[in-house]
């Protein structure tokens, strides 16, 4: 699972596109019925919010148990049972 950059899209009809997009293509290239494009993702600023897969998380919480050692923490959980 990671970030995707850059989608590419074969074959995409012009009609489809949108009007100020398809003015800047008949003005540099002509009139076609077929485009190719190639989309790239701009990368977000810092303070934009977090995009990072979900598996970025795993292990990075602040700690399920209080001690350094968790099978201690364990233990004693247990003994307080008993």
């Amino acid at each position: 699972m990671g970030d995707q950059k850059t989608i590419v899209v074969e074959h995409y009809p012009v009609e489809r596109l949108p009007d100020d997009i398809r003015e800047r293509i008949a003005r540099s290239i002509g009139d076609g019925p077929f485009v190719k494009l190639h989309i790239e993702v701009d990368a977000l600023p810092a303070d934009a919010g977090s995009t990072r897969p979900f598996d970025h998380y795993f292990g990075k919480g602040d700690g399920t148990y209080s001690g350094l050692d968790p099978i201690d923490d364990i233990r004693k959980l247990r003994d307080e049972w008993e």
